[in-house]
């Protein structure tokens, strides 16, 4: 864990008074609340009783303080590396440039130190000039509330071009690859990033326009045995859908994902990867699917 002693509620509640005081003075009431409010629950006698007898000397009785100038905020030198890996990881870049201020650091630890057994190889490429262009101009949108016309290449690789109100942008941790959903007549459109050759903003919609009419709803049960960490697994891997989770016994779990109709493929392929680990109960609709998906891949695999 990355800690210094100045980010604990201590250091933190204290500046934010002294912060307060600097623009006007504070009632006993008024800094009550702001050690309610920063601090932890049982932080709150400490810091009150320290602040009313002067015990660190920035803040006197009668609420003043000895502080003249706003307290800057400060980094330590290992938020610094901390700070200079997270700009390496090369998807940072979509959101935005690299702080000047970190040129020279020493990062804390490099991509190359982890290795990702669960994750594919041909993700999206971060680095391409394009990608980065599109990504921000769709971000831009969704901040902005701002129509989106999307040119980009269907399933068939054909180009299509459509204008959408922007939803959001979802990230596939398995997968490495973002997808845009944007919403037409109040229906979901899903644009896998990669696919999008050039966008442009329009105008600003309204709130009524971006109503989508509910899509089918479906949901799956399944028995997960936690050995070999499937239960950790299973959180990150249908982290995104909606999910109810129930412990049967000490290894024992019962999970219910709810999904809809239009991630089926995805969920299924999803709840393969766990192997023997993972068994579905419910619906039957959902074990033929995975027979069949099954029988698909043995004849594959026979020569």
């Amino acid at each position: 864990m990355i800690f210094n002693e100045i980010n604990n509620v201590y250091y933190l509640t204290v500046s934010r008074i002294i912060k307060e005081l600097l623009k006007k003075p504070l009632t006993d009431r008024e800094m009550i609340d702001i050690i309610k409010e920063t601090a932890f629950l049982e932080s709150f006698i400490q810091i009150y009783q320290s602040i009313k007898e002067e015990k660190w000397q920035l803040i006197t009785r009668d609420m003043k303080t000895v502080i003249k100038n706003p307290i800057k905020p400060y980094l330590t030198e290992v938020e610094k590396r901390w700070l200079k890996s997270i700009f390496m990881d090369r998807k940072i870049k979509l959101f935005c440039d690299e702080i000047p201020e970190l040129t020279g650091i020493k990062p804390l630890y490099q991509e190359e130190d982890f290795y990702y057994f669960d994750r594919k190889k041909n993700g999206d490429n971060y680095d391409d000039e394009k990608y980065i262009k599109n990504f921000r101009r769709i971000l831009k949108g969704i901040n902005e509330r701002k129509k989106i016309i999307i040119k980009s290449l269907n399933r068939g690789k054909r180009v299509t071009e459509i204008e959408v109100i922007p939803d959001k942008i979802e990230y596939s941790y398995k997968d490495d690859k973002f997808r845009f959903l944007g919403i037409k007549d109040g229906k979901e459109k899903i644009f896998n990033m990669s696919n999008i050759i050039e966008c442009e903003l329009t105008e600003r919609y309204e709130d009524i326009e971006k109503e989508i009419i509910p899509m089918e709803q479906r949901k799956i049960m399944v028995d997960l045995v936690d050995s070999r960490d499937a239960l950790e697994r299973a959180m990150l891997h249908f982290s995104d859908f909606k999910k109810v989770t129930e412990k049967i016994d000490e290894r024992k779990y019962k999970m219910e994902i709810y999904y809809e109709a239009i991630d089926e493929t995805e969920v299924l392929i999803r709840v393969l990867s766990f192997g023997p680990m993972l068994r579905v109960i419910y619906p039957k609709r959902f074990i033929s699917l995975i027979k069949e998906r099954l029988k698909k891949q043995k004849k594959l695999w026979t020569f």
